[in-house]
């Protein structure tokens, strides 16, 4: 099966999978790459370095504990150029899967904006569900106190890759992955608006050599480390600097969460916002290709443990200036219905007139007011640092209540 990407440079496919072994074992760790033959080879030669083996951890991206009703299955990102945000996107596509003891993410890179999440987690969720099969099939068949690992991994790494380049084929040939024929399922509603102001810095440096060390606001980075490596710009990163939460009045009761901790609503948005390790191994990979891009969430699709319920995290940005950005993250959620919440139908319009709002310099109150939101409460611009210092998501009360104040 051919699994040409049609001319599209931007194509880059990895599947990573860790498999838990027991208590004392390392788990097993095994990873795939489709793509450029030049990103190939230095992909093959990443994943053999011992030292890098760190990079294939990927069980600590898998966070849910049995307490969140609402799990992240998937993001579309988009990139921009650093400083120059009105040059051409590309797309990252970010997908997760666990399953018994096999953990499973995808990190698909590529020029078409139209591929569907749901699509692409199914497949990734069987991709993960398969290897799990194949593990068990294989230390089924081990006799008691008999090293075999070898090859149970080479068994998981032609399973993979039998697997990732069906799955690949379906992305860049047969295009049986894009959002066209979704069913819509249930209706959504707006439930919550992140209306947030970030600064965008680049300061950090990768070493490329075998401490994978990251070092701050270098000189000169042509530098060299102690290890021998050379150190390199890494990928510019995204400082959520301060938040007004804007959400109905009905909140306590709509809500089915125990907590309406600013913090802990917060961190629905934080954790979308890719992680800085799968930053590191990008760059790692294909520095010439990240080093200098802005990767920020457009769409983010989670789905809950106890129902056919799920929520999505669209995201708008206006870019103030080549480096200060303004994000608003609209939160939908199936598992919501009430007379104070919004068919999430409404949406497009709402994010257009909320942003040709901003776009007329007018506040993030001001906004509010003159959108279908505006009797919808709405709290002052808080640090994001200092969320923590607040108990509840109320509109305007004192600290000492535990609710929020104006900075």
């Amino acid at each position: 099966m051919e699994t040409t990407n049609n001319g599209d440079k931007s194509h880059l496919n990895l599947i990573i999978s860790n498999i838990l072994r027991g208590e004392h074992e390392l788990s097993l760790q095994i990873a795939k790459f489709f793509g450029s033959k030049e990103i190939e080879d230095d992909f093959e030669k990443l994943a053999s370095e011992e030292h890098l083996k760190d990079l294939f951890e990927i069980i600590s991206l898998f966070k849910e504990t049995s307490k969140e009703d609402i799990i992240l299955d998937s993001v579309h990102y988009a990139e921009w150029e650093f400083k120059k945000p009105e040059t051409n996107l590309s797309h990252i596509y970010f997908s997760k899967n666990s399953l018994n003891d096999a953990y499973t993410i995808n990190l698909l890179r590529t020029n078409l904006s139209e591929i569907s999440l749901s699509k692409i987690s199914n497949e990734i969720a069987f991709i993960g569900q398969a290897l799990n099969g194949i593990y068990r099939r294989v230390t089924a068949e081990i006799a008691e106190n008999i090293e075999l690992s070898e090859r149970i991994k080479d068994e998981l790494g032609n399973g993979l890759l039998k697997l990732g380049k069906f799955y690949n084929w379906q992305i860049s040939e047969e295009r049986s992955l894009l959002r066209e024929g979704e069913k819509t399922g249930l209706s959504p509603m707006l439930t919550t608006l992140f209306m947030v102001k970030a600064s965008i810095i680049q300061d950090e440096y990768l070493c490329m050599g075998t401490c994978n060390q990251i070092l701050n606001s270098r000189e000169d980075e042509r530098i060299s480390c102690e290890c021998g490596g050379d150190y390199r710009l890494l990928s510019p990163y995204i400082n959520l600097d301060q938040v007004s939460f804007v959400y109905p009045n009905s909140i306590q009761d709509i809500s089915t969460s125990q907590s309406l901790d600013p913090k802990k609503v917060f961190q629905i948005l934080e954790g979308i916002m890719i992680p800085k390790k799968l930053i590191v191994l990008l760059n790692r990979l294909a520095n010439t290709l990240f080093g200098n891009k802005v990767i920020l969430p457009i769409l983010a699709n989670f789905h809950s443990k106890a129902t056919n319920d799920s929520a999505e995290v669209i995201v708008d940005y206006f870019w103030k200036t080549e480096d200060e950005i303004y994000l608003f993250a609209y939160v939908t959620d199936t598992r919501y219905s009430h007379i104070d919440l919004i068919s999430a139908v409404s949406l497009p319009m709402i994010m257009r007139e909320i942003k040709e709002n901003v776009t007329k310099h007018l506040s993030f109150e001001e906004a509010i007011q003159k959108s279908k939101l505006k009797d919808w409460n709405q709290t002052p611009l808080l640090k994001v640092k200092h969320l923590s210092e607040y108990k509840e998501l109320t509109k305007k009360t004192n600290t000492n209540s535990g609710g929020m104040n104006d900075e």
